[in-house]
């Protein structure tokens, strides 16, 4: 009996960093408690009126761990309730992200080049490519998660509305 218990603090105290990150840690959510945690989630939301997705595929379920996911965490006597903000999406709050890069263009008959001056370096698109923004590195930093996925934290204007708190920008591209 004493095996499990130090075994379980030791998991608890290992995961304290990165639950202050605002992360999930696999030893307090093995993945296999995750993994029904979204199906859960996605089957409700086929059944719902507005029929929203999960913003991240379960099948990249490592983006799950790396986003700041994590809204609360309180301890109880019984052990931690763990409060996640799983992110939902329609077409309209995916975001992609492209790294816009500009090169020089020789000019015929001339020595020069000429090098174009962009608004810029990101500029995102809708998944129902009905809305675009030109992001700076600043405002891009302000939406939080991985690699792979983003959350913005602050609205972001766009050619026809706004990037609201809460919406998804995903994949940089470069």
């Amino acid at each position: 009996m004493a095996a499990p218990l130090l075994s379980s603090t030791i998991n608890l105290l290992n995961s304290i960093p990165v639950l202050l990150q605002r992360r999930l840690h696999i030893s307090l959510v093995p993945r296999v408690s995750l993994l029904k945690i979204l199906e859960y989630v996605a089957h409700k939301q086929s059944q719902a009126w507005d029929r929203l997705t999960l913003a991240i595929p379960i099948d990249e379920i490592r983006s799950y761990y790396e986003a700041q996911l994590l809204t609360d965490a309180v301890s109880y006597k019984e052990g931690l309730l763990v409060t996640l903000a799983i992110p939902l999406a329609s077409r309209q709050t995916v975001f992609t992200v492209y790294n816009g890069k500009t090169l020089p263009m020789p000019q015929q008959d001339s020595t020069s080049a000429l090098q174009w001056v962009i608004e810029s370096p990101y500029l995102v698109i809708s998944e129902d490519v009905m809305e675009t923004a030109a992001l700076t590195e600043e405002q891009l930093s302000m939406c939080l998660g991985s690699s792979n996925y983003r959350k913005c934290q602050e609205s972001i204007p766009t050619a026809g509305t706004w990037i609201l708190p809460g919406n998804l920008v995903r994949r940089l591209i470069n």
